[in-house]
């Protein structure tokens, strides 16, 4: 039609009635209207926005905005307690409304007999979720109170909570794939999108509990049908629809619209339908919600339809995800933006888990044990209420009086969840915090708990509120306490949209396990002490990295199995989370506690003594096996599994030391990373014994500088001491049998000691004496600086020595603190750069007893102590280790000492093969992909005998000769005293006593020489060595003497060192100078090179 003929048309008469006096007249009509509701309706005196006083417009318009909550708080601020948001709408924030209107059984709707059509076309907004059309109304579709009573008895059984708890095994597996997804999305680093994840695991958790049977969300990992976003849609369309319910009957609720199957909802309405079909044929199934409903059905035919069941089976489904997924995600995002809180909730979870109270999915019964964590999730209720859209009344023909004030029948009355959690006169001037804590106060919580109605309230209130508080703190709970969470973008906010739930979205965050204990016997708990053990494994284990797990030693035999990680669990956790991709490699002298074939095979043998640092020869041929197997490109996903006994100290120095050298990780990250993941908050380093730590130094340098390694044997000749304290007993200490045992090579004895001060400080004279001050007998070779990055110990040359203990360090008490020189009466050679002095101190008892008081050692490496690594591989032929008492290692890996024994402690040593005698070795990294030489495994049952000293501690033991005779080597009397009781009393005391300062014992040496304090020691010409502090100079190695220098030889191939020998060779003892073969040594407890005929052995007692 063309528009003149339209316009023809429109200007005839139509029906009596020309249409340019019909618009005036509608106009005016509607002006009328709006007049009469803004100014001569009964609510015309309650404040609120202008257009909402004659219209719906302003309320749908802020309901398409998405944030109808906001402004509903914000005018509530603004106006008081009573907003006026519609014509015929009032939004109530005083607390009696929830009392009056949502307790009391009032209308939700219009009744058709009392209202009239338009009054019940304002007030018929529940109808709406009469899913899929009218002929299926659910509770929340209907409007009567005395009817949604009766509807919910029908159903109430299914929603019981003694009901629900009967599927909680089928909620845990549900909860358990949630898991398997966030740990695979924590390997790879993904970001995990919460609204997603939690949306699924609801899904499936209702389709569980509901009709014994998940949707599949969490398999898929996807939105199956589109449903969740079709739901949000719905959500929408509800909220608008309700305003306008007579079109719902032209638009979905149109039951021709349910027949053709184009419900936005679905895949989940066709999974429901067929679902219900299905039961009524099947009764193998476990004891869910439908089971409850069809034995209603049958026992009440008359009371209860079959549509009930399945409008019941719809609203679960369609109230059951979106709900819940708001809840969680409000718990944790609130959390994350509270760290003071999360840390506080954590810490409870995870005491109550140390004390064997949580299970490995955590149980309703167990999170309602944990206070803190249900004040979370109470203050995540109130502070972001999953429904966020007002909850509206009708009142009736009494009307309906609120704070005083008389709403006359027909009122709409309606209470929004956010802005009563959000009143000020309720939860507080901080209502707009989140502030759980407001809730340990059970006082106050009791009366907080009427004004909560973030499931409704009343007859109207959610019938599933059982089944989402069970999810919300079982999954809250479980995920918390086992996994961190960081938000990618700590700045960004999240954001939603208030479609009747404000569900949010857009604040991914990344996942990493924490690896918490599972529950395990009392005695694994208290084995694992202040480690951590894995939560999926259940197992004392941690992830150090993806590719790198550290664990205590497992064992195959009782008793050991009672308290340690079974071989077998260990090998089934690791089969089914690795398949065939893991090996392992151990470090145990004492024994693995299990044979080869109980981990088919797939074991690396580097053992050696508990609480020591290894041989460092071991470390090149550990690094490489470790990088061939996990650098395979044909497996690009396995993993090492580290063990020692307790997973820590060995375990740890060689995971350290692996990401240093192969990682390029700095030995801050390395020791951070392994203390982080193995050990409980608060108790300490996961590698703290210094020596220890020194070697994991020295592991830095050796990567540093081209990782070349020069192993020689070593000769000490002296050993000084500062404050030297009565009965100590000083040894030298090495690796033999490839590094699984510790030989004792000399112990000293009185007559090997030069008491230079009874009463010395750590300069001065006896600095002299040593021969320290002596610059052109021990050279200098580098800086302080440059020798100090090695942990725990100092390197010193010449005259660069530490200032003396403060006073407060030496006791007033402590008798016969003196500075002495120990200089053994043969040659003690050593196989390797590794050398161990050790200490221990002992007070005569009674009865053949004496007192252990002290026990100390420590370890260094004479390479790197000689800048080995920073030179090319060519180290100082000799030179001075010095280390204060403080810094030393104590009793069985820990700082426990006992009582002083002494001050400081400078060991000198030269490098044998400086006098031409010695073998050579230079040891480098295997390359990728070659063979790499392993250690033979010490018998796994441990019957392989063990160093005397590693389970030393304080207190008593039985006295022997041996002991008595050592002990006595720091002894101090003065040489007259000595004189004339040197054959008195020395087969009656023959244990070790408590001397003064009277004076010193007399020093037999070659010739009869005998010293003042006040005179130096002579090197003696013919002991074979010059004097203290001196070397040979048979031998020159040129080294660098800049950083420069340094700089330039850094990374150089090995062509300077070719023809030697590379990879790990053992030195027998035998090999060395005068050295005796290690099969005629009976002990461990001493070897001493050169055959010395003695009458009584000289070894450490036991």
């Amino acid at each position: 039609m063309a528009p003149a003929t339209i316009s023809q048309f429109i200007s005839t008469k139509a029906m009596g009635l020309n249409f340019t006096h019909l618009f005036p007249m509608v106009l005016l009509f509607v002006v009328a209207i709006a007049l009469k509701r803004r100014y001569f309706s009964p609510i015309s005196d309650i404040p609120g926005p202008f257009l909402a006083s004659f219209s719906v417009f302003w309320k749908l318009w802020h309901i398409i905005d998405g944030h109808n909550e906001e402004r509903a708080i914000a005018l509530h601020k603004e106006h008081g307690d009573f907003v006026r948001i519609s014509h015929n709408e009032v939004s109530v924030s005083h607390p009696d409304a929830v009392s009056q209107l949502l307790l009391a059984r009032v209308h939700k709707g219009s009744k058709l007999e009392s209202h009239s059509l338009m009054k019940r076309l304002q007030a018929d907004f529940y109808q709406a979720f009469a899913i899929p059309d009218h002929r299926f109304p659910s509770q929340m579709s209907e409007r009567d109170p005395k009817e949604h009573v009766r509807k919910y008895k029908n159903v109430s059984g299914g929603f019981a909570l003694s009901n629900i708890l009967k599927s909680e095994p089928f909620i845990d597996t549900a909860i358990e794939l949630l898991k398997d997804r966030l740990n695979q999305l924590s390997q790879i680093g993904e970001k995990v999108h919460f609204d997603r994840w939690f949306n699924f695991c609801a899904f499936d958790v209702v389709g569980e509990i509901t009709f014994s049977r998940r949707f599949g969300f969490l398999e898929e990992g996807r939105d199956i049908g589109g449903s969740i976003a079709n739901t949000r849609k719905l959500l929408l369309y509800i909220s608008l629809i309700g305003h306008a319910y007579w079109l719902h009957g032209i638009l979905l609720g149109n039951p021709i619209i349910t027949w053709l199957n184009l419900q936005p909802f679905g895949h989940i309405l066709e999974t429901c339908v067929t679902a219900v079909a299905a039961r009524k044929e099947n009764d193998q199934v476990h004891k869910d919600m439908m089971e409850q409903w069809t034995e209603m059905r049958r026992t009440y035919p008359d009371r209860m339809e079959e549509k009930e069941i399945l409008a019941a089976v719809i609203s679960n489904v369609a109230a059951g995800a979106d709900t819940i997924s708001t809840t969680l995600q409000a718990l944790f995002y609130y959390l994350l933006r509270h760290p003071k809180h999360l840390l506080r909730l954590q810490e409870e979870m995870d005491s109550a888990h140390d004390r064997g109270e949580l299970s490995r999915i955590v149980s309703h019964a167990e999170a309602q044990k944990l206070p803190f964590l249900q004040a979370c999730i109470k203050e995540a209720y109130r502070i972001h209420p999953a429904v966020s859209f007002s909850l509206p009344r009708v009142a009736g023909k009494e009307g309906i009086t609120i704070a005083g004030r008389v709403f006359p029948e027909g009122t709409i009355l309606s209470v929004h969840p956010w802005v009563m959690h959000h009143n000020t006169s309720i939860f507080g001037k901080d209502a707009d915090s989140f502030n759980p804590e407001r809730w340990l106060d059970q006082q106050r919580a009791k009366l907080m708990d009427k004004y909560l109605i973030h499931w409704g309230a009343g007859y109207n209130q959610c019938p599933g509120r059982n089944i989402a508080h069970l999810e919300v703190s079982k999954i809250s709970a479980t995920l918390l306490r086992d996994y961190n969470f960081t938000q990618v973008d700590p700045k960004q906010d999240w954001t939603f949209v208030s479609w009747f739930v404000a569900l949010p979205a857009n604040w991914p965050c990344y996942v990493t396990r924490r690896n918490l204990p599972e529950t395990a016997s009392l005695l694994r708990q208290i084995v694992a002490g202040p480690r951590l053990r894995d939560s999926e494994a259940g197992l004392d284990l941690c992830y150090v990295t993806d590719y790198i797990i550290a664990t205590s030693g497992p064992s195959s035999t009782y008793p050991q199995r009672a308290y340690r990680n079974p071989t077998d669990a260990l090998v089934k956790f690791l089969d089914h989370k690795h398949k065939a991709d893991w090996a392992i490699w151990e470090f145990r002298a004492e024994g693995t506690g299990y044979p080869d074939s109980e981990v088919h095979g797939r074991i690396h043998h580097y053992p050696w003594p508990d609480h020591h640092p290894p041989p460092f020869a071991l470390i090149p041929n550990m690094m490489a096996s470790m990088r061939n197997w996990l650098k395979d490109p044909h497996a690009p996903n396995r993993v090492v599994v580290v063990h020692c006994k307790a997973g820590k100290g060995r375990s740890g120095t060689v995971a350290c030391s692996y990401l240093i050298s192969e990682e390029a990780w700095t030995v801050e990250e390395a020791l951070k990373r392994f203390t982080e993941r193995r050990m409980r908050q608060g108790f300490g380093a996961g590698v703290s014994i210094p020596s220890q730590l020194r070697w994991v130094g020295y592991v830095h340098r050796w990567t540093k500088h081209g990782k070349l390694y020069v192993e020689r044997q070593i000769e000490v000749m002296e050993v000084h001491v500062w404050g030297l304290r009565d009965g100590v007993k000083v040894a030298i200490e090495g690796f033999v049998d490839e590094g699984k045992t510790i030989k004792t090579f000399h112990v000293f004895t009185r007559e090997e000691r030069i008491v230079v001060d009874g009463t010395a400080q750590s300069k001065g004279v006896f600095a002299d004496l040593a021969g320290l001050n002596n610059e052109k007998r021990i050279p200098k070779t580098a800086t302080s600086s440059q020798l100090d990055d090695t942990f725990g110990g100092k390197v010193t040359y010449g005259s660069d020595v530490a200032s003396s203990p403060s006073p407060k360090e030496r006791s007033e008490d402590e008798r016969g603190a003196a500075a002495v020189i120990f200089r053994p009466s043969t040659r003690v050679i050593l196989p390797t750069n590794d050398i161990n002095i050790d200490f221990e101190r002992r007070n005569k008892a009674a009865y053949g007893w004496t007192m252990v008081t002290a026990v100390a050692h420590v370890w260094f490496n004479a390479f790197f102590e000689g800048q080995g690594a920073e030179n090319r591989g060519k180290a100082a032929i000799d030179g001075v280790f010095e280390i204060e008492w403080d810094a030393m290692d104590g009793i069985k890996g820990s700082s426990r000492k006992g009582i002083r024994a002494l001050d400081r402690v400078a060991v000198v040593w030269r490098a044998v093969d400086a006098v031409g005698e010695g073998v050579t070795q230079v040891i480098i990294e295997p390359p990728a992909g070659e063979p790499v030489p392993e250690m033979k495994p010490a018998d796994w049952k441990g019957a392989q005998q063990q160093h005397s000293t590693l389970g030393r501690d304080l207190g008593l033991r039985t006295e022997t000769p041996v002991s008595a005779h050592v002990s006595k080597a720091s002894s101090i009397k003065s040489v007259k005293s000595d004189m004339q009781t040197s054959n008195e009393g020395n087969e009656q005391h023959a244990g070790v006593r408590s001397h003064g300062l009277a004076g010193e014992e007399h020093i037999a040496q070659p010739g009869e020489l005998s010293y003042s304090s006040a005179t130096a020691p002579q090197p003696n010409p013919h002991d074979g060595h010059s004097g203290s502090g001196t070397v040979s100079s048979n031998t020159t190695i040129e080294r660098a003497q800049s950083p420069e220098a340094l700089d330039g030889i850094r990374n150089v191939g090995l062509a300077s060192v070719a023809g030697i020998v590379s990879g790990m060779k053992h030195v027998s003892t035998g090999a060395l100078p005068d050295g005796k073969p290690e099969s005629e040594m009976k002990t461990s407890h001493a070897h001493i090179p050169g055959h010395l005929q003695k009458t009584k052995d000289v070894g450490a007692s036991s």
